[in-house]
């Protein structure tokens, strides 16, 4: 399994920078990321439950995953979900260790709302420089919660694969003191 997108709000970057045009888009986004991940466990929880209208049959999917996360920096933005490869392009910036739950609300045949909250660890930071000037994002052993929310369509029942809109946020929680949007800023980073 992997996730792909862009970010649209650095804490310590004006939005500005996060893009290379007007438009704050996938194709013209600095800052993506792609993660790759194993299954760890999966649960599933069906049930039909009596309403005023009839009866409603639902299921529930538990997916938990483990893998790695890396941001790029990419002074060529071109990224595309047509290429979800497309995002792993440019400097690599943050690597980090990530244990997900994605919590998938069946609302139709192959259609359902997806939850996701994430334990995210930096294992390591590279500096890059932007418009003249040197920054980094975070530091090794800083740690971030993610949660985001979408829709996904089931776009393989066999395999099973999947397209999911996301949007999400993400908050430094292993930093003493600091509360903060991730991922958390360093200007003039060594």
């Amino acid at each position: 399994m992997f996730r792909t997108a862009n970010l649209t709000h650095i804490s310590g970057l004006t939005d500005t920078l996060l893009f290379s045009g007007t438009l704050a888009n996938e194709a013209d986004a600095r800052f993506t990321f792609y993660t790759t991940a194993v299954l760890t466990s999966r649960s599933v929880i069906t049930g039909a439950f009596a309403t005023v209208s009839g009866s409603l049959t639902s299921s529930v999917f538990v997916i938990d995953a483990s893998g790695q996360t890396v941001y790029y920096y990419n002074p060529t933005p071109g990224g595309t979900f047509a290429n979800p490869a497309s995002f792993a392009a440019g400097i690599p910036i943050v690597t980090a260790t990530i244990r997900s739950q994605n919590i998938l609300n069946v609302q139709s045949p192959g259609k359902g709302l997806g939850t996701n909250f994430a334990e995210f660890t930096q294992s390591g930071v590279s500096p890059f420089t932007l418009d003249g000037v040197i920054y980094q994002l975070g530091q090794a052993g800083v740690m971030e919660r993610l949660f985001s929310t979408g829709e996904g369509i089931n776009t393989d029942p066999l395999t099973p694969k999947s397209f999911t809109v996301l949007s999400g946020n993400a908050v430094v929680t292993g930093v003493p003191g600091q509360q903060n949007f991730a991922p958390l800023i360093m200007r003039n980073a060594p």
